[in-house]
């Protein structure tokens, strides 16, 4: 009798996990840090990173740039493949392009697909292929529709980054010049739900007489909100900030340009976790892009930076922001769900049969 109620179990287990749809596919994630060089007048070449462990196709790859160097700047990321990507820091046109040495840039990687942690968070990652620009000037543009693969049940922590190069200028290249057509990533206002997003290309107030003419692929990691451990001990932090991020030249709450405002952290870290971010909203008509400040074990502080490309100021409206942070660097890969099941059912057969031969 004891027996046939385990068998009995174990089958209307598998019978409920094989009735779920299946999206979820065994998945490879790292997070690790960069240390990006000053970049020089004419230098064309970015800083090559490897992968800490290799891919089956390209992986997304999304980056966070840090209040080094007092100018405007962003990252562009270029060449990823399944080994390894090339970063760079790069200015608007208006600038001379070079700009300071960057320590200390976070990166997140994950292969396209879908990962359901222990617990039931789920992290998605995927490719957005547009052309679609939002900016200030000439009517302002417009947005696409991104659909998740999965319901996170309320919006998840959005990250987003420009995987190519596409539509770069070959005059004066990045790093050593401007980076043209000036690109960074937008998703609008109050539009990241349980299922989707509307995202675009941002030019922001860079009118720099290019055109946007083929299309460049957004790479983005979606996490459900909260805080817990990954299956090799790492903790994580996945949520959206309030609306209370202002701009480079609005003096943080830290009382000093660029470094920006203070957001705490919903898990305990021990010491300052690697973090990346994304804007969640657009709620300025300039556009604009994250940069980090000070980060430690409890918060980090993030400003809006915006060129100067048509003025001169880079104060900004008040943003919210998509933080995902881990405790330490790590490379993990973690099986589909359906495996693990089958693992549990294999292991209680075979609990079983011993226990006759006992």
């Amino acid at each position: 009798m004891y027996r046939k109620s385990i068998v009995a179990a174990l089958v209307a287990l598998a019978l409920v996990v094989m009735s779920q749809p299946s999206q979820a596919t065994a998945y490879r994630i790292e997070a690790g840090s960069v240390d990006l060089a000053q970049t020089l007048n004419g230098q064309t070449t970015f800083e090559a990173v490897t992968f800490a462990q290799a891919y089956a196709t390209a992986p997304i790859v999304i980056a966070m740039p840090t209040d080094a160097g007092a100018d405007p700047t962003a990252l562009r990321i270029r060449n990823v493949t399944t080994t390894g990507f090339e970063i760079a820091q790069v200015e608007p046109l208006n600038r001379d392009g070079q700009h300071a040495a960057m320590p200390d840039v976070s990166y997140l990687v994950m292969q396209a697909g879908t990962a359901v942690l222990p617990d039931g968070t789920i992290i998605e990652a995927g490719f957005h292929s547009t052309s679609t620009t939002v900016q200030k000037f000439g009517g302002g543009g417009g947005y696409d529709s991104l659909a998740f693969a999965n319901n996170f049940g309320t919006g998840p922590a959005l990250l987003t980054m420009i995987q190519t190069m596409n539509n770069e200028s070959a005059t004066d290249p990045p790093p050593g010049g401007a980076s043209t057509p000036w690109l960074t990533t937008a998703t609008q206002s109050g539009s990241i739900s349980a299922t989707g997003a509307n995202i675009a290309l941002e030019r922001a107030e860079v009118n720099d007489g290019a055109t946007v003419s083929v299309d460049e692929v957004i790479g983005y990691i979606a996490m459900t909100p909260g805080a817990g451990v990954l299956p090799n001990g790492v903790l994580y932090d996945a949520f959206i900030s309030t609306d209370t991020i202002d701009g480079w030249d609005n003096n943080g709450n830290d009382g000093s340009n660029g470094n920006g405002d203070n957001i705490a952290y919903n898990q305990t870290f021990a010491t300052a976790p690697l973090v990346l971010a994304s804007l969640a909203r657009r709620d300025g008509a300039d556009g604009g892009w994250l940069r980090r400040g000070d980060n430690s074990a409890a918060g980090v502080n993030l400003t809006v930076d915006e060129d100067n490309f048509t003025d001169a100021e880079r104060s900004h409206t008040t943003e919210g922001a998509s933080i995902v942070a881990f405790s330490e660097a790590f490379a993990v890969t973690i099986p589909e769900p359906m495996t693990a099941m089958m693992g549990v059912i294999g292991l209680g057969a075979l609990a079983m049969r011993r226990r006759r031969l006992a």
